[in-house]
């Protein structure tokens, strides 16, 4: 297991448990097993969560491609309180009855059927489940259904033998990591580099929606793509933003992000428009994202300064995102020292230029 302490300099403090493995390590059998689950252990914890309340202490849970989090975040004075008896009650074993199954696994159909997900993440997943048959966290209706508490039982003796990682943040602890012990996570049993690209991509189907994806691209070149990302569309006056929306009026916002997946990601652009103008969308996006100009060396060093300033928020409010320490982002340590025009160019030509999908 992993130990990290971290330094917060506000009063503010938290504890996050971290499973690895996730929904990218089930198997075909038991698609949107580990989000169930995830619901079943915070239904084991109600008690204490109700009395952690009334210190304002806020219980978080949540189930992503590889990784699950629990996590209780609040002041310094209340968490030391509760954070031993959290780590316990979490980590202890626990019998799951038939009744909360049932219960939970309705929850778990009906936010599938309602599709409590950005749109965008929406359409990456339909992307991966064609080309990969992964259809994320969440599952299927079917597959959901299918389940049995049989299973999930099975998953939670395998994926919560111990956690992954701790990290405690607070103002009376210095910036440690520290390995005890075997790292326990499930290998995964998909990933972006299995991607059947040779598939027939399907389409959106929405005359209004434009999808682009880049090639499948290692997570150690992650802070480029951000900061290439950010270039791009990240601001009013960035070229896709202000082409598509300012001089041509196809659409009224547009998103440039990435993806995560071990130690892959993809960056995608989705771009919701006005009726039959994808074509339009398409034409201007891959103009604009194959010629190099919006790379100049000044406005490297303009997203650079952006991004130092983020950094300088996130290590203020370093609670509220677990996935930092988790991935090599840029505002993991020495990242931004990496970035320079030759660098952000050399990523560029790899994996931009002539390099898009569009759906």
């Amino acid at each position: 297991m992993i130990k990290h302490t971290l330094y917060s300099p506000t009063e503010m403090s938290g504890l996050y448990v971290v499973y690895k493995g996730s929904a990218a390590a089930e198997e075909n059998s038991i698609k949107g097993a580990s989000h169930l689950l995830e619901h079943l252990i915070c239904r084991q914890l109600k008690s204490l969560i109700r009395e952690m309340t009334q210190y304002a202490i806020n219980f978080g849970a949540t189930t992503s491609d590889d990784f699950v989090c629990f996590c209780i975040l609040g002041l310094e004075e209340y968490v030391q309180q509760y954070e031993c008896r959290f780590y316990d009650e979490l980590t202890k074993h626990m019998i799951f009855s038939q009744d909360d199954f049932d219960a939970e696994k309705n929850i778990v159909l009906r936010e599938i059927h309602t599709k409590h997900i950005h749109p965008a993440l929406q359409s990456i997943y339909q992307v991966l489940d064609h080309c990969m048959n992964y259809s994320g966290p969440a599952g299927t209706v079917s597959s959901v259904q299918s389940l049995t508490l049989e299973q999930i039982q099975n998953l939670y003796g395998r994926q919560y033998s111990e956690p992954y990682m701790t990290i405690r943040i607070g103002n009376k602890f210095s910036n440690q990591c520290t390995e005890i012990g075997e790292k326990h996570f499930l290998p995964p049993v998909v990933s972006l580099t299995k991607m059947n690209w040779h598939f027939p991509l399907m389409p959106l189907a929405k005359e209004n929606v434009f999808m682009a994806i880049s090639p499948v691209i290692p997570n150690s070149e992650l802070p480029f793509s951000q900061i290439i990302n950010y270039l791009l569309c990240g601001t009013i006056e960035s070229p896709i933003y202000k082409t598509l929306r300012d001089e041509l009026q196809l659409c009224y916002t547009v998103e440039m992000n990435y993806f995560l997946l071990g130690d892959y990601h993809i960056n995608y652009m989705y771009v919701v428009g006005h009726n039959n103008c994808s074509t339009a969308m398409k034409e201007n996006v891959y103009q604009i994202i194959n010629h190099v100009d919006f790379l100049s060396e000044e406005k490297i060093a303009y997203a650079k300064n952006y991004f130092s300033i983020l950094s300088r928020m996130h290590d203020a409010n370093r609670y509220a995102d677990v996935r930092h320490l988790l991935y090599n982002t840029i505002y993991s340590e020495g990242q931004l020292n990496i970035v320079n025009t030759s660098t952000i160019l050399q990523h560029y030509d790899m994996y931009y230029k002539n390099k898009y999908i569009s759906l």
